[in-house]
């Protein structure tokens, strides 16, 4: 069953290269928080219980070993880089 919460617009489980080139599976999450510290939209607490969902979803079904948050691609626009936020899971 794939990984579904309010706060989150999509997910998809991808497959990374570390740098010693092993594989790591990732379940990548797009939501529609601003994952930017200074930005207007951006709420701590949401996103905070969207990570806990997802660490809890990755504990039980155990379909990848890390999860990354990212917000939408339209807000990057005028940004010089992408804002995403790279957690592993805690064991």
């Amino acid at each position: 069953m794939p990984f579904s919460h309010p706060l989150a617009k999509d997910s998809k489980v991808i497959v990374t290269m570390r740098p010693n080139g092993r594989q790591r599976v990732v379940l990548a999450v797009l939501t529609g928080i601003d994952l930017d510290r200074k930005g207007r939209r951006h709420s701590r607490s949401a996103i905070e219980k969207l990570s806990a969902a997802i660490r809890g979803y990755l504990a039980e079904s155990g379909e990848a070993s890390a999860f990354v948050l990212m917000d939408r691609a339209p807000e990057w626009k005028g940004q010089g880089r992408r804002r995403f936020s790279f957690r592993g899971r805690r064991s």
